[in-house]
């Protein structure tokens, strides 16, 4: 395949799609914002006040022993509450990053990331929605302020994505630079961050086809 016919096809790979090409659609959960703790309350997630009454979405948490348990649910990004039974909720059970490995409500997964920086500093831990998971890739949403970051196989940390699109396609053919030809067809498509997903795509199917026979695919994320 020639050269443009190759930049042909990625462009109409990528515009295939809808605009949130992931491989895990946007979450369609948006919790209610709440105004912040009283002081002297610190930890609590931002999204809830116990001034304030708020909804618990029914849900499930893996704690770090790797044990799930159902329960209610009120979502947060420092930490998140789960109802107890008193009725009107007002003794919830508060658990931060340190505790949990994961969260479920409805259809959206919060995981734990840590130690990336964000507009307003470094954020040491903080639970982030799980867009996309495949091979060892993870594509994670921070909400506080809205953050693209991108998990790779292995222990490392994970790596913050630019919004600006011509900075996330360098971006991404800098990760994904052993592709032969995908980095330089990134320079020549108006792609942008939300077509993350389908580069992925594209680029794990090029190296499960490149992978030696037997080879067992790198993990991360459980």
């Amino acid at each position: 395949m020639s050269l443009v016919a190759r930049f042909r096809w990625l462009t109409l790979a990528l515009g295939a799609g809808p605009a949130c090409a992931f491989g895990q659609a946007f979450p369609s959960y948006s919790p209610p914002r709440m105004p912040p703790p009283m002081p002297g309350q610190p930890g609590m997630p931002m999204y809830y006040s116990p001034r304030n009454a708020v909804t618990f979405e029914r849900g499930r948490f893996q704690l770090a022993d790797g044990r799930w348990n159902d329960a209610q649910l009120a979502p947060g990004t420092d930490s998140f509450a789960v109802a107890n039974d008193d009725r009107r909720n007002k003794t919830p059970t508060w658990y931060d990053p340190r505790e949990v490995q994961r969260y479920v409500v409805r259809q959206d997964t919060f995981v734990v990331a840590r130690n990336f920086s964000v507009r307003k500093g470094t954020v040491e831990q903080a639970f982030v929605r799980q867009l996309y998971r495949k091979a060892g890739y993870a594509v994670l949403r921070y909400d506080a302020p809205e953050t693209l970051l991108l998990a790779l196989p292995g222990d490392g940390p994970v790596r913050v994505l630019p919004r600006k699109r011509a900075e996330f396609r360098q971006a991404m053919a800098e990760i994904l630079h052993d592709h032969p030809t995908l980095p330089q067809e990134l320079a020549k498509v108006d792609v942008g961050p939300e077509h993350i997903g389908k580069i992925l795509d594209i680029y794990l199917s090029w190296k499960a086809k490149a992978a030696p026979a037997g080879a067992i695919p790198a993990t991360t994320m459980p």
